[in-house]
Parts: C-alpha cells; sequence; structure tokens
C-alpha cells in the first residue's frame, strides 16, 4: 500500500477558479472502470493498469483519493490477468471491490472487502458455469441492497454475450449465482445480446432492475427477483425527436442508457444516448444525448435533450449520471467530432430532480486525449470525473463543485439601468438582464432555456417569482453567441440572442 502527497492544481482560466485536478502517473495505460464516494467524502477509483496496447495483459488498481491531498493505492501482483471493474462504498470506510483474475478463459471472479486504508479483510474466487467456462468476462455492474448483501451483473463471451449474475453476502460469499440462456427467452435476446449499463435494486420488493440490456441495439427494463428469475420485460423502442422541438417523428435506435436516482418506488431519473438514421442508409447521422423520467416499465414520459446535432461523430455516456441531492444532479456527455479519433467534446450539466438544467461547464473545450469513464457526486455536493487516456499512459481525475456552476436565475422589478432594447447588457461579461415587461412569467408555467452555437441546452429552468427582468448569470459560459427562449405552455413568448465576452 502506497500513501503519496499529491500536489493538486488551480486548473487554468478555462475551468472554473475551484476545481481541481489530479493527474495519475504511470508508465502504462490506466483504464478507470469504476468509482464511489465513501461517508468521508473520499473518492475510491478501480480499474486496471494495461501492459499491452490490447489489454491482453493488465494488473488491477484502486486508488482512494482523501480530502487533505494525498492518495493511497493498491496494486495487484503482475503473476497474471487482473482487472477491476466496480466498487461500493461500506459504512466503516472500506469498500467492496468486485473484478476478475486469470489468464485468458482461465479467469475467476475476484471478490475483495478492503479496509479504510485499502488493506485487503477478505477476498474470494468464483470459477465461471462450467457450460460457459471458455468465455472471458466482458462486462460488470454491482449494486448494494438493503439487506447489506451485493449484487453483480455482466456478461461473459464477445459476439454471443452470455450473461450472468451473482449475489455476495457483507464478507463476500457467493449466496447464489446463475447464467443466463439466452435460447430460454422467446426472442428477447436478439443477437444473443445480454448487454446491461446499470443495475437498481428496486423499492418495497424483493426485486432488482437491470436497464440497457436487451433487444438488438434498444435497451430494455428487465425485472428480476433474488433467485434470478426474470419477472418482467419491456423493450424501450422509441424517443419522441427533439427537432425543431417536434415530438411527431420518433428516434428508432437507444443506447447507453443510465440511472442513478430514484424519484419513487416506481419511477427513476434516467440519462442516455439516442441516434437516429435520418437518410436511411444504416449510418447514424443524428445524435442526442438526453436525461428524463421513467417508470419501471419503461415508460419514457418527460425528457430534455442536452444535445441535439448532426456535427458529431459518435456520443458517449457511460456511467455519466451522480446525485449528491435533489437539487444537484451532475450528467457527463462526451462527443467526438468529425469522426471516433477525432477530438472529443467534454460537458458536465447540472440540473434537479424536476428536470430543470440549472447549469453546464465545459472543463474542456476540446479534450487532449481523455475520456471521461465514470463520475460520482462527493460528499460536500460537487462531482469527480475520471478520467483515461486510451491511446496513452497517465490518467486525469478532476473534481468540480457546484458554485462552478454559476447559472443563478432571478426575477425582479424593472431595474434602475437605461435600455432601449430586449436583453442587456449585450455583449455581456458577468449576467445578462432580459425585459419581460407585460408578460406573465411567474405562474410557474413559463421555462428559460439557453442554447449554444452548436444547439445544445446550457440552461433549462422554470421561472418562479414576480418582476420584469429576467436576469441570468453568465460568467460560467464560454465566450461565444447564445440564443435564448422564453415559453410558456410550448408557445415561445421571447427569442433573441446575446453575446457572452
Amino acid at each position: 500500500m502506497r500513501k503519496i502527497l499529491l500536489t493538486f492544481a488551480v486548473l487554468s482560466a478555462a475551468f472554473a477558479a475551484t476545481a481541481q485536478c489530479w493527474n495519475i502517473e504511470s508508465d502504462r495505460k490506466g483504464c478507470l472502470l469504476g468509482t464511489c464516494c465513501n461517508a468521508d467524502n473520499e473518492t475510491i477509483l478501480v480499474g486496471r493498469y494495461d501492459k499491452d496496447s490490447f489489454s491482453a495483459h493488465a494488473t488491477a488498481f484502486a486508488i482512494k483519493i482523501d480530502e487533505d491531498g494525498s492518495y493511497t493505492t493498491f496494486q495487484a501482483d503482475d503473476d497474471d490477468y487482473s482487472s477491476f471493474f466496480e466498487v461500493v462504498a461500506l459504512d466503516d470506510g472500506g469498500c467492496f471491490v468486485v473484478g476478475v483474475r486469470g489468464e485468458g478463459v482461465n479467469e475467476r471472479l475476484w471478490v475483495l472487502k478492503f479496509d479504510e486504508d485499502l488493506e485487503v479483510v477478505s477476498e474470494h474466487f468464483y470459477d465461471k458455469d462450467a457450460e460457459f467456462a471458455e468465455l472471458e468476462f466482458c462486462c460488470m455492474l454491482m449494486t448494494k441492497d438493503n439487506d447489506s448483501t451485493f449484487l453483480v451483473t455482466g456478461y461473459v463471451g464477445f459476439g454471443r454475450y452470455i450473461g450472468y449474475f451473482y449475489r455476495l453476502n457483507a464478507n463476500g460469499e457467493c449466496l447464489n449465482s446463475k447464467y443466463i440462456h439466452l435460447g430460454d427467452y422467446d426472442g428477447l435476446f436478439d443477437y444473443h445480446m445480454y448487454w446491461p449499463d446499470c443495475i437498481r435494486e428496486m423499492h418495497e420488493c424483493s426485486d432488482f432492475l437491470v436497464i440497457g440490456a436487451g433487444q438488438g441495439g434498444n435497451p430494455s427494463f428487465l425485472r428480476f427477483d433474488y433467485d434470478f428469475n426474470l419477472v418482467s420485460t419491456n423493450i424501450i423502442n422509441d424517443l419522441p425527436n427533439p427537432n425543431h422541438g417536434s415530438v411527431n417523428e420518433e428516434v428508432t435506435l437507444l443506447t447507453f442508457l443510465y440511472s442513478d436516482y430514484w424519484i419513487d418506488s416506481t419511477n427513476l431519473l434516467i440519462s442516455g444516448y439516442a441516434g437516429e438514421d435520418t437518410d436511411d442508409n444504416l449510418f447514424i447521422d443524428k445524435h442526442y444525448m438526453f436525461f428524463g423520467k421513467a417508470d419501471i416499465n419503461a415508460n419514457i414520459y418527460e425528457t430534455v435533450f442536452v444535445a441535439n446535432q448532426d456535427t458529431l461523430h459518435s456520443t458517449i455516456q457511460y456511467h455519466n449520471m451522480s446525485v449528491a441531492n435533489d437539487t444537484t444532479i451532475y450528467i457527463v456527455t462526451e462527443a467526438n467530432v468529425g469522426s471516433y479519433l477525432g477530438p472529443s467534446v467534454v460537458d458536465i450539466y447540472l440540473a434537479n430532480k424536476d428536470l430543470e438544467l440549472l447549469g453546464r461547464l465545459l472543463p474542456d473545450n476540446v479534450s487532449t486525449g481523455y475520456t471521461p469513464v465514470t463520475a460520482v457526486a462527493t460528499k460536500d455536493g460537487g462531482i469527480v470525473v475520471a478520467e483515461s487516456q486510451p491511446w496513452d499512459d497517465g490518467m486525469r481525475i478532476r473534481k468540480f463543485l457546484r458554485d462552478d456552476f454559476r447559472s443563478i436565475l432571478s426575477v425582479s422589478e424593472e431595474s434602475d439601468l437605461l435600455h432601449e432594447c430586449l436583453v442587456y447588457p449585450n455583449p455581456a461579461v458577468d449576467a445578462v438582464h432580459i425585459d419581460v415587461s407585460g408578460l406573465d412569467v411567474g405562474d410557474g408555467r413559463t421555462v428559460f432555456r439557453v442554447f449554444d452555437v452548436l444547439g445544445r441546452q446550457c440552461f433549462n429552468r422554470t421561472i418562479s417569482g414576480d418582476g420584469s427582468v429576467l436576469t441570468l448569470d453568465v460568467s460560467f459560459l464560454k465566450s461565444g453567441t447564445y440564443s435564448f427562449q422564453v415559453i410558456r405552455d410550448k408557445e415561445v413568448l421571447v427569442s433573441d440572442k446575446f453575446i457572452k465576452l
């Protein structure tokens, strides 16, 4: 175990002043796969160091970043292949980690319990089901239920995607397990595909929900009991099209669906990526990133699209939603421009449970090779974004606070400022005032939205309060031209632009 004093940098003007950045040096490519935050506000990250470009040889690692600017590391022996996939924080300051260890198809499920110093408390290995022993572990997700047991799911095998489940007790001992025979599910898993994006314990019942696995490219909400019997299946086939505000057409391909927030026992927040082939040439040419509300039957009944572009070549979501509380929900998106190998644009959105976008932060205008893999909200209401470089050595971990998303909207009486236009000052540096005299905007039915030049939403909030002047803090925005709308009952009352210096 190593404890290292960490020097964290206050980032340049392109970042918020309070942002912290940790660069984890390594002579091998680091792949970050899972993260969590414990009760002491320490961030724990797990993954693997790849010994070659094809990940054929790798060494598992865990990193715990303390609030005092130091971090503790654990690294497995180099004797054989190993990788950590997921981590869950424990109440005592330790953590529970799952991964794999072994050579090639001989790898086994690896379960470890660490104390607060990343010392191993317990360790267990489990062989794959004999029928699928020749397939390798390719994915692993984990959640902790109210009975202090851990649910693990994922798939083995490239091309076949055979699903598996394990239920483990607090010491890592296996209570039961099951491998899915896809042919037993009456065509549910097209193309032999079980590919989960997240797993969540359900409320008030002994079932759990697997989101993202299912039929072809369309994700499903699969409900299982604790004996891993399939209780219900609901497949998402379409999503309202955000083009020009129209919902008449539908997006037919929906992937990368994730959830990290239960609204109540039957409804949850989701985030995801949707793509569309608008000219039927078998290539996705429209890209949408969104978050919204869905019920446990996979009905998506309310959405906010944070990006709607045909300038992107691909978009990536991963485990990108992280929740601090009802009013502090972060969504991290990354998009490749021009090609899959093109530069990456990273956005972090701040929202609340009512789907109001409260702000948007662009940590990098264009990424310098780092790809956000996972994000976790911290106990002080901030967010830690863990990134790795797909083609180079090293990793980067950055923390942002809610105060970095300064987009406070206020409604007030007419100010003393003299103006002869709708928007002032324009250009603006810190704040924009918008004259809404004569409009009834404080009834809770009016929404204020701001978009950048690419059509990505920066702000989307319901207006409340009486007055004739809206004030928006724009200090967090990059320099450029922005458009805005004041909308009530889907009718655009005001639409204009402003320039941020």
